[in-house]
């Protein structure tokens, strides 16, 4: 019962207090009076536009968007310019080509059978053989 009536401090450790300096930029203490002038006469703050340097390095996806938007052509002429293709229909499910698919198919640039090196060396075998 002795301690209770002892009054210690609980907590023996303290807080240090912070040493950093923070470069915050410092604002203007305004009235009320300030305040209300300067909502009627409020400024707008216009930024310039960057000019973009040409980087080679960079890719970009839109690059077609961009030129649309930027072209003076008016919309009259890009729709004169435009290409159309039409195809002719033989209205029937079949695809085009040949039924199997080209599997079979001879390379024109080949030398034909009777004359490529294989056959010369056939031919030269069987005289041989006689």
């Amino acid at each position: 019962m002795a301690e209770s009536e002892d009054p210690r401090p609980t907590c023996t450790f303290l807080f240090k207090k912070s040493n950093k300096k923070f470069s915050a930029r410092k604002r203007n203490a305004s009235d009320s009076d300030k305040d209300r002038n300067s909502e009627d006469e409020s400024s707008a703050v216009v930024r310039k536009k960057k000019a973009d340097a040409v980087n080679p390095m960079i890719q970009k996806t839109k690059k077609v968007e961009r030129e649309k938007v930027s072209s003076s052509e008016s919309e009259e002429e890009t729709g004169d310019k435009s290409i159309t293709v039409a195809y002719k229909s033989k209205r029937s499910a079949k695809p085009e080509g040949p039924d199997d698919m080209g599997a079979t198919a001879v390379y024109q640039l080949d030398t034909e059978r009777d004359k490529d090196a294989q056959a010369i060396f056939e031919r030269s075998q069987k005289i041989q053989e006689v």
